[in-house]
């Protein structure tokens, strides 16, 4: 993966734009079929960008990326919001944050897991609690 693509898959997860069955690396496919997403994107030759093609710098992208999470993360924060500890996780994207027996993780897979284990956690407690 370029680092424009995982730049843009760290914010996705950032503002919750992914849904919750979202796999880490799978591409997404909407439901009118595994076109459907054309039909979204404007023409290359109209303003010369289609949105797609990676910015010249992607280290930019990269530093822009990080920015932004970390005043998304330091808002949440100000506003006295309960932010878990987790969250800052997204700052170290495809970084490897665990290497066991099974594989290695990286922080991204693991604020996934989190998200979902925390989902159904809340979804049991508001049935029963």
């Amino acid at each position: 993966m370029t680092k424009f693509m995982l730049a843009r898959r760290c914010l996705e997860v950032a503002t919750d734009t992914l849904g919750t069955a979202a796999n880490t690396l799978a591409p997404r496919l909407s439901a009118a079929g595994p076109f459907g997403w054309m039909k979204h994107r404007k023409s290359a030759t109209q303003g010369f960008d289609d949105g797609d093609r990676p910015p010249v710098d992607p280290e930019a992208v990269h530093a822009d990326l990080l920015r932004r999470l970390t005043k998304l993360y330091e808002q949440e924060v100000a506003r006295e919001l309960i932010v878990p500890p987790f969250k800052r996780a997204l700052l170290y994207g495809e970084k490897a944050a665990v290497h066991d027996q099974v594989g290695d993780f990286t922080f991204i897979q693991l604020y996934e897991a989190v998200k979902r284990l925390a989902a159904q956690i809340s979804k049991c407690c508001g049935k029963f609690g």
